[in-house]
């Protein structure tokens, strides 16, 4: 293979990449509706438990303010919190209050996941960071399915490496771009 096919193959790789991996993301989305029955139902397109599978929530953890964090939260309580009721006071704080006979807790809530953010955000929740993992099976894949694509380089290992990685970072883009692009005209829940 020579340097210009391999540029226009790679190229054309790099779009059609982005184009998969941001579609893959689109149709894999899911989301949640309560039934009058009290159960659950999982709702989207055919492969949407790809993404309830890697993003699953098995509960949610408080976050609470200490040390810095509470002495900033403090400089934000109006002066006449204790008339305010407590659901009216977290809403002009912005946090989450558990009181006790003695004290007053500030905290914030988050979801515990199954899967750490590492191994979830590439695999399924984050479009750009999608890039690193299916970018690499695409890009691999090409280069293994393709006889002598490096023939017209020197230096064939280090090419390899070196557009591997260009080939992430631009797929990254790509995919941030077309994921963007699908929401602000309303194509991510066709």
């Amino acid at each position: 293979m020579t340097a210009l096919i391999f540029l226009t193959s790679y190229s054309l790789l790099l779009v059609l990449s982005s184009f998969c991996v941001s579609f893959w993301h689109q149709l894999t989305r899911h989301s949640k509706e309560m039934q009058p029955n009290g159960k659950i139902k999982i709702i989207g397109y055919l492969p949407r438990f790809w993404s309830w599978f890697w993003e699953y929530q098995i509960g949610i953890k408080k976050i609470y303010y200490k040390g810095e964090g509470e002495k900033e939260i403090l400089k934000l309580l109006p002066e006449k919190w204790n008339l305010m009721s407590l659901h009216e006071l977290e809403a002009e704080m912005n946090c989450k209050i558990e009181k006790t006979e003695t004290h007053i807790y500030f905290y914030i809530t988050e979801p515990k996941y199954l899967f750490p953010e590492w191994v979830r955000n590439p695999i399924s929740a984050c479009p750009t960071c999608m890039a690193s993992v299916y970018g690499s099976a695409i890009y691999l894949l090409f280069c293994y399915s393709v006889k002598d694509v490096f023939l017209w380089s020197e230096h064939p290992y280090t090419t390899f490496f070196l557009f591997w990685m260009i080939f992430i970072v631009i797929l990254s883009f790509g995919n941030t771009f077309l994921t963007k692009y699908y929401q602000r005209n309303g194509l991510s829940n066709l």
